[in-house]
């Protein structure tokens, strides 16, 4: 080897390192916000609920017959 060549293990490892570097920045920055839910804000209730004869309708008993 002449002095100014790398060894082939320091370029892989510099290649590695670079490698992980770029995937962590792209992790990090595709990332959305993760904040949390304040449950008392959000609307739970469902304005359209299912009627009889649409699909995933589960007849109740109580239900007239029509």
């Amino acid at each position: 080897m002449k002095d100014k060549e790398l060894h082939p293990g320091a370029i892989a490892g510099i290649i590695a390192a670079l490698v992980l570097i770029i995937a962590a920045g792209y992790y990090f920055g595709t990332k959305g916000p993760s904040g949390t839910v304040d449950l008392k804000e959000v609307d739970t209730k469902d304005t359209t609920p299912l009627r009889p004869g649409q699909p995933g309708y589960r007849e109740r008993t109580t239900d007239s017959p029509q």
